[in-house]
């Protein structure tokens, strides 16, 4: 599974980064997102925008999201 890690990214360069990899990897894959609150929500504006179900699926690690399919 392909996975983006944000950590140490600023929250521009995270919003072309996400979307770049949205477009350049199928599904399933990960983004690394950290604690950040607002890197969590930079990452699901582009996951909505793209329609891309998401999903935290280990719950001892909340700063990774799965992508798992299309809406």
């Amino acid at each position: 599974m392909n996975k983006l890690d944000l950590h140490g990214k600023t929250y521009e360069e995270a919003e072309t980064l996400i979307e770049d990899f949205i477009l350049m990897n199928d599904t399933p894959f990960e983004v690394i997102t950290g604690n950040s609150l607002q890197m969590k929500q930079v990452a699901e504006k582009y996951l909505t925008c793209y329609k891309l179900s998401s999903v935290y699926l280990n719950p001892n690690n909340l700063g990774c999201i799965t992508v798992i399919d299309k809406l």
